[in-house]
């Protein structure tokens, strides 16, 4: 993820949840600020009715320190 991607992110999740598709974002450690929106776009792709063969995975390095938050929780 980065380099202006947050929108095409959004244009796969969506389509993906529709559709049925797999999809997988890699690298979300660098995009903290954009977690929490994609946080509340998978809430409205899967609210809105999600295909079952729908399949989402993030991938991220760890947090420089135990106490920073990168992955929402309610993504883990």
């Amino acid at each position: 993820m980065g380099q202006g991607q947050e929108e095409n992110a959004n244009l796969v999740l969506h389509k993906s949840a529709k559709e049925g598709h797999w999809c997988m974002f890699q690298n979300v450690h660098l995009m903290i600020s954009w977690m929490k929106k994609f946080e509340r776009q998978f809430e409205l792709a899967v609210e809105g009715g999600a295909h079952p063969e729908f399949r989402c995975f993030i991938s991220a390095e760890p947090p420089p320190l135990p106490d920073m938050e990168i992955v929402p929780e309610s993504i883990m």
